[in-house]
């Protein structure tokens, strides 16, 4: 019996060494060995910039703080522009550098799982802005909650590389990350907080309707900024923007800002929302502008049938009346596309989730941890979907209806004409 303990304590001593220099290997593979990542490189002729504003708007309060020694409304701004030069075979700037640091020190098993592999794009930091014979247009972008510019770069750089200035917002407490020169960090706790505060649906929908109207006023100070920098002889933008043609796009609650933008300021002229369900006043009700609705085949399909309980309960949605204005929010997309027709366009990916509108598309492809998000929580967020795949689509309808709507360039894939991918639907 004691010669049995003996052999049995070793080999279960074998086992634990066994098991923890596996463990030991794969997080050294992890943090150390992996290969590099590149995103795919953009279509355009143009080489891509990058840089960073911090612009205050003195014009409102912050109300999602109380810090008296910044009490007003400050953003980062992050603009993404033709550059001079051609662009690199292989991307040389390091992904999103300050939310990836943020994320090793806040969010451990996030970064080592998703962002611990070296990934790379294409945008060079103040690189001077390409000469040309003619102003470029603009395109602002506003991020979904509780995401950033940052995590949206592949359709930044592939309009930038395309021959547009591109104004990504970050939005302060509604990102995971504003970092402002001064070296604070601000995150979306307090979103966090308004959201979790609301015990029904109906409530959430408040906080999201007035957090809308604040997205909406970053947005309208943003333009003022762009026309005063562009009258700025040191202002990089000097005389290089086309203020007579902007459009917006935006992602999930940033998506319904961009469709509210288009309803509510003159300037822009067209807008492209990506998977976002039409929060704020009004939603539904229609204007003379042309506008993209590009939607994963999860939310498209969300009103055919009732909601899982499990939905019922993400979302607190404690009635029937509930239900159906949570419906709406898909629904409405439709309708208005419907009704700004024939200069609207309507397009469901299949096989896609609300995440594969975003950077994460590509990094499932980076590391096949991240496609464990896909299983997390009651929603789609990683669909099956390619993740290249998923971008090119998505890029190539930014392209085509920009360049449509804002250069003139007519768009056999826009009008149907051209079937490229077998993943759309058109209506």
């Amino acid at each position: 019996m004691v010669g049995f303990l003996k052999r049995f304590l070793k080999y279960l001593l074998y086992a634990i060494a066994g098991i923890l220099g596996l463990t030991a290997t794969f997080v050294v593979y992890l943090m150390w060995l992996q290969p590099p990542f590149y995103f795919p490189k953009p279509t355009g002729a143009y080489a891509i910039g990058v840089k960073e504003y911090h612009w205050i708007d003195e014009a409102h309060k912050e109300t999602f703080a109380n810090d008296p020694a910044h009490p007003y409304r400050e953003l980062m701004v992050k603009i993404w522009y033709p550059a001079q030069g051609t662009l690199t075979e292989t991307p040389t700037t390091a992904y999103a550098a300050d939310l990836v640091n943020h994320l090793k020190k806040t969010q451990k098993l996030l970064w080592l799982f998703g962002f611990s592999r070296p990934v790379y794009t294409y945008a060079l930091p103040a690189a001077p802005i390409a000469a040309s014979s003619s102003l470029f247009p603009v395109i602002i972008f506003s991020h979904g909650h509780p995401c950033a510019p940052e995590v949206y770069t592949v359709y930044c750089e592939e309009l930038a590389s395309n021959g547009y200035v591109v104004i990504g917002i970050n939005h302060a407490y509604g990102s995971v990350l504003t970092q402002f020169p001064d070296g604070r960090q601000v995150g979306d706790g307090a979103f966090r907080q308004q959201q979790a505060s609301a015990t029904t649906f109906t409530q959430a929908k408040k906080h999201l309707d007035a957090t809308l109207e604040t997205w909406a006023a970053d947005v309208q100070f943003v333009l003022d900024q762009l026309e005063k920098n562009s009258r700025e002889k040191e202002s990089l933008l000097y005389q290089h923007l086309d203020l007579q043609r902007i459009g917006m796009f935006g992602h999930s609650l940033g998506g319904a800002t961009a469709i509210q933008m288009c309803r509510r300021d003159a300037r822009i002229k067209a807008g492209v929302n990506l998977d976002g369900g039409l929060f704020g006043k009004d939603p539904a009700q229609p204007f003379k502008k042309p506008c993209l609705f590009m939607l994963s085949e999860n939310f498209a399909k969300t009103s055919e049938s009732p909601l899982p309980q499990s939905l019922r309960d993400e979302f607190k949605i404690r009635t029937l009346d509930e239900e159906k204005i949570f419906k709406f929010l898909a629904t409405s997309n439709r309708e208005l596309a419907q009704a700004l027709k024939p200069d609207a366009y309507l397009v469901v990916i299949k096989n896609a989730g609300h995440m594969d509108f975003m950077d994460l598309a590509l990094l499932k492809n980076a590391s096949p941890f991240t496609r464990l998000l896909k299983n997390l929580g009651s929603k789609s967020i990683l669909g099956s979907i390619d993740g290249f795949r998923a971008t090119e689509i998505v890029n190539a309808y930014l392209v085509n209806f920009f360049d449509k709507y804002l250069k003139g360039t007519p768009s056999q894939l826009l009008d149907g004409t051209e079937k490229r991918y077998v993943e759309i639907e058109l209506s």
